[in-house]
């Protein structure tokens, strides 16, 4: 063991002079994610509400289901949920959505009671901007829950009048106050807990974890320029095993992977206001992470003819990846072939666990996470000897 120490106190004092280490473990990382987390952040935010801002006009002043309509959205706006804005006509409400004042609007023509009532043709306009599709959704939903609620409260109302033997005007009053009851079943907010990393944690996560692959690699190629150098030829003269220089290069680039995460989370939480939850765990997932990260540029770098083609074909690895493994933007929702090469990446489980973490979970929830990432490094390692073997041969 102590020839594989000397190897990796020998190029970990060389990297440290070199200080590439430290452009890409902390520098470059640091720089992309407060880009990031300043540019896309609020997208994250999750511990805010979501108040929808909506316009009404009714042109059926008086009448008892407009009233009730108005009613049901004042509710909502004691809860919380939206925020209404009342307009004398159709054009002002118009003229309100379309110059962003409110985010939707409902209109209810003259006579709309009258109509519910009678059983005649009755309908909320609902007035979008077409580019908020989501808010047209809500509000489209709002809508229809109403008149559902409407709809089923006339029909009992007329059906108890009929079993009641009541007149029409009876029948009418009846359906006036049924209408008007309010519903048996009711929709509650239920709070559940969110797996998803706040803006700060997710961007630093990201280029963490991308940025490993450059900084991993710092110590596997250095095989390809020891060999390049001639330095190679001279260490395998001496009593070393090939095996043992190939564990101490892996030893050296996990040892400077893991050093240089733990350097960046201390500083990205100091400066950028990253929240790394449950660090022993957290610490867990960093190392395999890691592991899994150095055996794909330890694969990369067995393969390779020289220093240089080891380089691009880990710049182009690593890009790639990052990118599948949505280091840079989540990929959750995207085509399906997209969201199965993403669970070929280290960096996808990385930042699931994270997030599960981030949910108030332990140790058992990123257990799949964890033994994905250790098989990751099992696969490419023992691909990654054989080819550093022939490296090492000739």
């Amino acid at each position: 063991m102590r020839d594989i120490a000397w190897i990796v106190l020998k190029d970990l004092r060389q990297q440290i002079r070199d200080r590439t280490i430290f452009i890409f473990g902390l520098i470059a990382p640091l720089a992309i994610a407060a880009a990031l987390s300043l540019a896309f952040g609020d997208f994250f935010q999750n511990d805010e509400a979501v108040t929808f801002k909506f316009g009404v006009s009714n042109a059926d002043s008086g009448g008892a289901i407009s009233e009730g309509f108005g009613s049901a959205l004042t509710a909502l706006e004691q809860e919380g949920l939206v925020d209404i804005t009342f307009y004398r006509d159709r054009t002002s409400l118009d003229e309100a959505v379309e110059e962003g004042e409110v985010d939707a609007g409902f209109f209810l023509p003259q006579g709309f009671s009258q109509a519910v009532i009678q059983g005649a043709d009755a309908q909320i306009t609902v007035v979008a901007n077409p580019s908020s599709s989501v808010v047209t959704g809500v509000a489209a939903s709002i809508a229809r829950q109403f008149t559902l609620e409407v709809a089923s409260a006339s029909v009992a109302g007329a059906t108890a009048a009929i079993l009641a033997g009541l007149g029409p005007q009876q029948m009418i009053e009846l359906g006036m106050a049924a209408s008007q009851a309010p519903p048996t079943a009711q929709l509650a907010a239920v709070e559940t807990q969110v797996r998803q990393l706040d803006g700060a944690t997710y961007y630093s996560a990201g280029a963490a974890i991308f940025f490993t692959m450059f900084v991993v690699g710092t110590g596997l190629l250095s095989l390809l320029e020891e060999r390049k150098r001639h330095t190679l030829a001279r260490l395998l003269s001496t009593p070393i095993t090939p095996g043992r220089i190939l564990a101490a290069k892996f030893i050296l680039s996990f040892v400077v992977g893991v050093g240089s995460v733990g350097l960046f989370m201390v500083f990205s939480g100091l400066l950028l206001g990253a929240n790394w939850v449950d660090l022993p765990v957290t610490a867990l997932l960093v190392m395999a992470a890691v592991a899994a990260s150095a055996g794909i540029v330890s694969l990369v770098a067995g393969w390779a003819r020289n220093a240089e083609q080891a380089q691009n074909f880990q710049s182009v690895v690593a890009v790639t990846m990052g990118i599948l493994g949505g280091t840079f933007f989540p990929i959750a929702g995207g085509s399906t072939l997209l969201n199965a090469l993403s669970l070929g990446t280290p960096h996808a489980w990385f930042m699931r666990g994270l997030g599960d973490l981030s949910g108030g979970g332990g140790l058992q929830e990123v257990t799949t996470p964890l033994l994905v990432l250790g098989g990751i490094t099992v696969v490419t390692l023992t691909f990654s000897v054989l080819g550093a073997r022939r490296s090492l041969r000739t």
